[in-house]
């Protein structure tokens, strides 16, 4: 891991499946109370990068799915993610630029 002052961007030169072994160890730690001071920033970057892969494959689903039924459980699943309340979603179909 490389940084140049706090604030900048942070490259984590490992595979995506490391990533993901080390993200849940970190979680392992971090839920038993044991993830020393000095690794709370590597598990927060580790998890942004783990949510942000997550979000962008449910995206990608969404934008895919061959179905319309695929293409709204994709969409449900990728607002929930987003953390979307469903009180504020559009139904499916709906198009606020064409909608009087």
């Amino acid at each position: 891991m490389t940084t140049n002052s706090p604030g900048t961007k942070i490259t984590i030169p490992y595979t995506w499946g490391q990533l993901v072994e080390l993200w849940c160890y970190l979680l392992e730690l971090d839920a038993h109370g044991r993830l020393p001071d000095a690794l709370r920033d590597l598990f927060k970057t580790v998890d942004a990068k783990v949510h942000a892969h997550v979000r962008r494959g449910l995206y990608t689903a969404y934008k895919t799915a061959q179905t319309s039924e695929e293409r709204e459980q994709a969409r449900q699943a990728y607002l929930d993610e987003v953390g979307i309340p469903t009180s504020y979603r559009w139904p499916e179909g709906y198009d606020p630029y064409t909608h009087d």
